[in-house]
């Protein structure tokens, strides 16, 4: 009974990683349900249940997906595209934020799945920082991107670069800024994180840090970083006193939230959308999480419970 049980938990656990990415029109392989699985599992287990038939899954070479949307095959073949062309400009804008000598780490994030990325979205970068440096950092960043026509505008989107949120490497447990619990796209948005510019470890701080991801998705194992890419970085601090620099950091936060947009503004350290003090900056004044929390219910009550 305990055998038939657990193979009951895998099982539903299964269809609960192939429905959510439905969401993102993106179809797993068998290693890929195995690495998104929310409970342990060897990937032999999880190629014997795929090998069975599911109600309300299909697969088609060797990639699992919802019956009734077998189009996201064909879907994330064209998003692999459009996010090969992402990176390479992505890498490109991180070759001159790495500049900035307060960065110790840039990241293409929000990738919900490899390489899922649509065609007509901007690129979002998160950075972790030195400590007390955050909107100095954002100063230089945004400012540069903004010099040079990078940052996306509301009828400009497409391949622009967008910098909206920061941490400080001081501050790297993120689990404060999940809706709760089950915020499963919190989850796979911290597992998607692909560090292009890494210096002295700091993607692996900060999964460290985040030691609840791996009890979320246990089955998952964090990138391994080319250190050979990092530059050497010559302190700002050889040549201006911590004091100075401590007194700017403190004037550009209060002059950033000053202009900062009013409806951002207005809802600064509401909730989880809106984030800004010394620690973290996060701007996303569209936060889509609770509607995909909803649809993912929804679908997956619907596929359980046909």
């Amino acid at each position: 009974m305990e055998n038939t049980d657990q193979s009951r938990t895998l099982r539903e656990a299964i269809v609960k990683a192939i429905v959510f990415f439905d969401l993102f029109d993106y179809p797993l392989s068998p290693y890929e349900v195995w690495q998104y699985l929310d409970r342990p599992a060897t990937l032999a287990e999880v190629k014997n249940i795929l090998n069975e038939e599911l109600d309300g899954i299909s697969d088609t070479d060797g990639f699992y997906f919802l019956s009734s949307h077998p189009e996201i095959l064909s879907a994330r073949q064209k998003k692999y595209h459009f996010s090969s062309l992402k990176f390479k400009l992505a890498r490109r804008a991180v070759k001159l934020f790495r500049l900035v000598p307060f960065v110790e780490m840039i990241a293409v994030a929000n990738i919900i799945g490899a390489h899922n990325l649509r065609d007509g979205s901007d690129i979002d970068l998160f950075i972790v920082t030195a400590p007390r440096r955050l909107w100095l950092t954002r100063l230089f960043c945004a400012g540069l991107a903004k010099v040079l026509g990078w940052r996306p505008t509301p009828s400009a989107k497409r391949n622009r670069i967008c910098l909206s949120f920061y941490v400080s490497s001081d501050n790297l447990d993120l689990e404060s800024l999940k809706l709760n619990s089950e915020d499963l796209y919190f989850n796979y948005w911290l597992a998607g994180l692909v560090p292009i510019y890494d210096w002295r470890q700091t993607y692996a701080r900060l999964i460290a840090a985040n030691s609840w991801l791996k009890k979320c998705l246990p089955n998952w194992r964090e990138l391994q970083t080319n250190s050979k890419s990092e530059i050497k970085k010559k302190p700002i601090s050889g040549w201006l006193s911590a004091g100075i620099l401590n007194r700017w950091e403190k004037k550009t936060m209060a002059w950033q939230l000053k202009i900062m947009p009013s409806a951002l503004r207005s809802l600064v350290n509401v909730d989880t959308r809106v984030r800004a003090d010394d620690k973290i900056i996060k701007l996303y004044l569209v936060d889509r999480r609770r509607e995909f929390l909803d649809k993912f219910s929804e679908r997956l009550d619907q596929v359980l419970n046909k």
